[in-house]
């Protein structure tokens, strides 16, 4: 009979894993319930602000209290919506829209004006691709939330984001890198900040859709990275 395995020494390689998984499971639901009961606090604050702007229109403090509520609003807004997105099916995706709702949501829950200034420039055309948006956007998530850190790191003036059509070979490609830069540190690699943001998670994800993330080091100035996915073409009833 052959040795059998040691199934204590599994157990404990695989509790950590399992501990990790389980608890931003719990964070989720826990999140999940605090942004339902800061959402119904925004809600009716939002109608006391708007009352006392019908009677105190030209007040400073109540257009500075309003600034802040619609703040407030966007954000628990953008949080119950990223919650609520959890479908599993996979289908035509506009990648522009995937690419715009994911700066929205980070700009809503960060406040962060790396993510208010990001310069877009998509085809002419709609980008089709097929996919499960959460999915997508959980890897587009994890790299702009890459790029704005090395935004600061390197002191780059700002985010540009492409989209360009490869008509021969049917792909996509999504070019995102930090503008204004003129010089890399030659001590700290572009690729090295990548493989710490665990940006393997996002290159996981796209290639289930036969896609691919590359971190590019340009010779002249500007890292960049670049997605790849494959070009889908919807009939009609897809498209709608």
């Amino acid at each position: 009979m052959g040795n059998s395995p040691d199934t204590s020494e599994n157990k404990t390689l695989q509790f950590p894993i399992l501990s990790h998984s389980e608890k931003f499971y719990t964070l989720g639901l826990m999140t999940n319930r605090i942004i339902h009961e800061m959402n119904n606090s925004v809600q009716g604050i939002l109608l006391l602000v708007n009352f006392l702007k019908m009677n105190y229109s030209a007040d400073e403090t109540i257009s500075d209290l309003d600034q802040e509520i619609q703040k407030m609003r966007n954000l628990t807004r953008s949080v119950l919506d990223y919650i609520k997105t959890n479908t599993i099916e996979f289908g035509p995706l506009d990648l522009s829209i995937i690419i715009n709702k994911t700066i929205i949501l980070l700009k809503d829950i960060t406040s962060d004006p790396t993510f208010t200034s990001i310069e877009t420039e998509y085809p002419p055309s709609v980008p089709w691709i097929k996919g499960n948006f959460f999915h997508l956007q959980q890897a587009f998530l994890n790299i702009f939330l890459f790029c704005g850190w090395v935004l600061k790191h390197f002191q780059s003036s700002r985010l540009r984001v492409e989209i360009k059509h490869d008509h021969l070979l049917k792909l996509y490609n999504v070019k995102i890198w930090c503008q204004g830069q003129t010089t890399m540190e030659k001590g700290l690699p572009f690729d090295e900040y990548a493989e710490e943001a665990k940006l393997n998670l996002a290159q996981k994800i796209f290639r289930i859709y036969n896609g691919q993330l590359q971190v590019s080091e340009a010779s002249n100035k500007d890292p960049a990275i670049i997605v790849t996915l494959p070009a889908f073409i919807p009939t009609s009833d897809q498209s709608d």
